[in-house]
């Protein structure tokens, strides 16, 4: 029993079991004397019911605003048998942690939220000392209070040493920030930084930021949504950005530097990620263009796009994995193009299809690709809001019938709305035939 006095090794295995049970069942096998502080404190977590909830729905992560005030101590004493400490709800964990330092565990913080209401706590000092006591913060979410933007910039002057930082305006609406620019170049010239995330941004010296955002060789991770001013510093700036891998963008009403800054200055053939989205279904066909570019594609998402048209397209690319359509107007044979499309990639998994009206448009040829699906690799496949009549069910559960997987099992999950009884009927006799598929009923009730 040498490995009890190495608690490096039990956490080790701990971490590696995704059951709470298993961790239970690993602690109770040692000899209560052999376990440390921390283990034993874990151990008391996890055999008082109130807390052990609590553990089953975060491990191996410590959310700790979820606590009651009567258990903080011992969590904060189990502490360095979790993962890391995981941040939801600043103001929460502000109450459950003032009592204990952080700087005997800020090393576990790894994201923080920095909600709207930090301008208005008292804790706003403490928010800055805890992100210089959180050597290891991956990610912060910064919400901007334009009522104390000094407030703002003291807050990402604090978390230079943090590899993803997202900028949110409350209303997302732009916000001018002045001369945040040294700020920000400061942070993106670090060699750490990895995402930047602007939702309603700008800066009195736009061109100067899309210079620093260019020369960042670490920054793999871009997102640009109300910052119209940034993107057209970016096209102005004409400096490729080769390190991008994940990019999404929601186009401006303007939308005129969209299309020149993803097809000239990003490296589509590194392009893992690709988000597309409008607030007003502006045409983003060019989106599409540009897919048979995405050899390393593995992830595309299309939310509130007018697409009119599907290009001849190759084969998908190899590692695609998700396809998310969400609010998008196109027609039939445009929908059945991406559909086609996305089917031949070996690796497809998840697809979402949201306010997809050639669902039950085209039900005969849907059920033809959701068949494939079934059969192949796909695990998932959502249709949400997309007006499915009997037609379309009767489709779906032709689809369904003698359905069988060998190995992983494959989620239908259905918004059925005001469906009649009939319809569900349809399906549960066809799920009945299957094996290794199971149906995720959502049903909305009209008021």
């Amino acid at each position: 029993m040498a490995v009890v006095h190495h608690t490096g090794v039990l956490i080790h295995i701990a971490h590696c079991l995704r059951s709470t049970k298993d961790v239970l069942s690993l602690l109770q096998a040692l000899p209560r004397h052999a376990l440390d502080a921390p283990l034993a404190a874990l151990l008391t977590l996890l055999t008082t019911p109130e807390t052990l909830r609590v553990v089953e729905r975060s491990w191996p992560w410590a959310s700790i605003e979820e606590y009651g005030h009567d258990d903080i101590a011992t969590v904060f004493a189990a502490l360095p048998i979790f993962r890391s400490v995981q941040i939801n709800c600043l103001h929460a964990f502000w109450a459950a942690s003032e009592p204990h330092r952080p700087a005997t565990w800020g090393h576990e913080v790894e994201f923080i939220p920095s909600d709207g209401s930090i301008s208005r706590n008292r804790n706003v000092s403490a928010l800055l000392r805890l992100l210089r006591l959180c050597p290891n913060l991956h990610a912060i979410v910064v919400h901007i209070d334009r009522s104390d933007p000094a407030l703002t910039a003291s807050i990402l002057q604090a978390a230079q040493h943090v590899k993803r930082i997202h900028f949110v305006t409350p209303d997302q609406t732009e916000y001018n920030c002045g001369n945040w620019r040294p700020l920000f170049a400061e942070w993106l010239a670090s060699g750490h930084a990895t995402h930047l995330g602007i939702i309603g941004l700008t800066c009195d010296d736009n061109v100067g930021f899309a210079r620093a955002i260019a020369a960042a060789t670490s920054l793999t991770s871009l997102q640009l949504a109300v910052a119209s001013g940034v993107l057209q510093g970016l096209v102005d700036v004409a400096t490729p950005l080769k390190a991008i891998t994940k990019l999404r963008l929601a186009a401006p009403n303007d939308s005129m530097s969209l299309e020149p800054f993803v097809t000239n200055l990003i490296d589509l053939s590194a392009l893992q990620v690709f988000d597309l989205s409008s607030d007003n279904e502006l045409d983003l066909t060019f989106g599409l263009a540009l897919l048979p570019r995405l050899g390393k594609l593995k992830e595309l998402e299309l939310t509130h796009c007018n697409l009119r048209a599907v290009p001849a397209l190759p084969e998908a690319p190899a590692h695609l994995r998700l396809l998310d359509v969400s609010y998008s107007s196109m027609n039939d044979e445009t929908c059945l193009g991406l559909l086609h499309w996305a089917s031949q990639s070996p690796c497809l998994d998840t697809i979402w299809l949201k306010m997809c009206d050639t669902v039950s448009r085209k039900p005969v040829l849907f059920a033809s690709y959701l068949r494939r699906w079934i059969t192949g690799s796909v695990t998932f496949v959502a249709l949400d809001r997309c007006e499915l009549d009997e037609k379309s069910v009767i489709a779906i559960a032709t689809a369904l019938c003698d359905a069988c997987r060998s190995s992983s099992t494959f989620s239908l999950r259905l918004d059925f709305g005001t469906l009649d009884v009939d319809a569900y009927d349809a399906l549960f006799e066809a799920l009945a035939t299957c094996n290794g598929v199971k149906i995720e009923v959502i049903i909305v009730y009209s008021p």
